[in-house]
């Protein structure tokens, strides 16, 4: 859901395999790096422990595709 409070679910519509997921905060800067062991199309992100605010998702996927999403953190 977005916005969110806690947590964010991200699914590839098309089953392209998602390789690792990057988060940023509004100003840019790299706030976590999570590479996907086993390449899935389904990835639940932990957002509870970081402050209410603008955030963005950029998500690699095995095909070398990049697709960026903004998550609003309640």
């Amino acid at each position: 859901p977005n916005p969110t409070t806690d947590f964010v679910n991200i699914k590839s519509v098309v089953s392209e395999k998602i390789k690792s997921i990057e988060l940023y905060n509004a100003l840019g800067q790299s706030i976590s790096y999570k590479g996907i062991d086993n390449n899935d199309t389904d990835i639940k992100i932990d957002l509870s422990s970081l402050r209410k605010g603008i955030y963005f998702v950029k998500i690699k996927f095995e095909n070398g595709r990049i697709e960026s999403l903004k998550i609003i953190l309640k």
